[in-house]
């Protein structure tokens, strides 16, 4: 598969350069053996691909750390956050899991050679936890020399958090208030509440598209992959989670509005040279992304939800004036169609104000 024009795969027309040892082996459930023994796997399956071709690239199994850095964008207080769950799970064998998915995690990151591409992903679909993650990942990177490493995101969701799970979400808080009852109306296309309740979700579920992406890459990651491309709503998958709507599109290949988000993020945003985080006023997130060769900046603002909102919540809303943008036309993600659409906003010296929402506004100078 690498390409070389040697004894290549029939009909291969780009090469695969990329492996990864395991998918979030910290979890016992995907890796059976010890944390000592995947990394014993790590070495020789490392070993052994670079022997095979000089050009491949090794990514660790994937960490695991779900909504551990909610709102702890400096990763300050990890362990004061497993302290709370540790309290408050009454069953030690999910402590033991988090402390050893901890242990792999930190000991892959520490590695001394042998490792490309850090894999930062398996934290679920909260934007809210993307500085602080990215944070803590380079810290234990830089710490062991390792800090050229690029960190990617190969598991990114979209999915509004409609059921929480006590073993594996730290901030059972985080849930959508009624989230059981919505997922049972989203598999009943009879119920009198379903064109609503699927409405609200699809839109949910671009803003968080949008949400996560942009904090993932202002944050540092240099790819974002979403880890879920179709809903699981069908067949067998329909059993094995319970919340399966979590695609870009239906388990028939519909897509839905999320899709159309992330079509015009890169449309918009690909080829970005830089992307940071610029201040704001409390309770407003703001981005600017460099893409160089004329073709920017492009920024990108919303309103922060103060607490999880449901089906039938208003969406939050203000009039403000947001500094540092010199943008001549402003679009809101599609929530319910396929296209982007126009915002009306007043333009100042170095500033814009407008109404802005929880819904992702993207500004241009044209």
């Amino acid at each position: 598969y690498d390409g070389d024009g040697k004894r290549d795969m029939p009909g291969l027309k780009n090469p695969v350069l990329h492996y990864q040892i395991g998918n979030e082996y910290g979890n016992p459930a995907f890796w059976t053996s010890s944390v000592d023994d995947y990394f014993k796997l790590l070495k020789t399956a490392s070993q052994s691909a670079r022997a095979a071709c000089r050009n491949i690239k090794i990514i660790p199994s994937g960490l695991r750390t779900n909504d551990a850095f909610h709102n702890d964008p400096k990763a300050q207080r990890l362990d004061q956050t497993m302290a709370k769950y540790e309290a408050r799970m009454k069953d030690p064998f999910y402590v033991e899991n988090w402390k050893r998915g901890r242990q792999l995690d930190e000991g892959a990151l520490s590695l001394k050679g042998g490792i490309d591409v850090v894999d930062a992903g398996g934290n679920g679909s909260w934007h809210t936890t993307s500085e602080g993650y990215y944070t803590y990942v380079m810290r234990i990177l830089r710490a062991a020399g390792n800090g050229h490493i690029p960190v990617w995101d190969m598991e990114a969701r979209n999915e509004p958090l409609l059921t929480p799970i006590s073993t594996t979400h730290i901030y059972m808080n985080l849930g959508i208030p009624f989230g059981k009852h919505l997922v049972n109306v989203l598999k009943k296309p009879r119920h009198h509440q379903y064109k609503r309740a699927k409405a609200w979700y699809l839109a949910e579920q671009a803003r968080i598209t949008a949400k996560v992406f942009v904090s993932k890459f202002a944050a540092g990651n240099r790819k974002v992959f979403m880890g879920m491309p179709m809903d699981w709503d069908k067949g067998i998958g329909s059993l094995s989670w319970p919340n399966p709507f979590m695609g870009f599109c239906s388990a028939s290949a519909e897509p839905w509005p999320a899709y159309w988000t992330l079509k015009f993020l890169v449309s918009k945003l690909d080829g970005f040279t830089k992307a940071s985080r610029l201040p704001a006023a409390p309770g407003i997130s703001l981005f600017r992304f460099d893409l160089g060769a004329g073709r920017g900046p492009v920024w990108a603002a919303w309103l922060e939800d103060k607490r999880p909102r449901g089906l039938n919540a208003p969406l939050p809303a203000r009039k403000v004036k947001l500094k540092g943008i010199v943008a001549t036309r402003a679009m809101a993600i599609p929530t319910q169609s396929q296209t982007a659409s126009a915002v009306s906003m007043t333009r100042g010296p170095g500033n814009v104000t407008l109404r802005l929402s929880v819904t992702p506004v993207f500004f241009f100078k044209y």
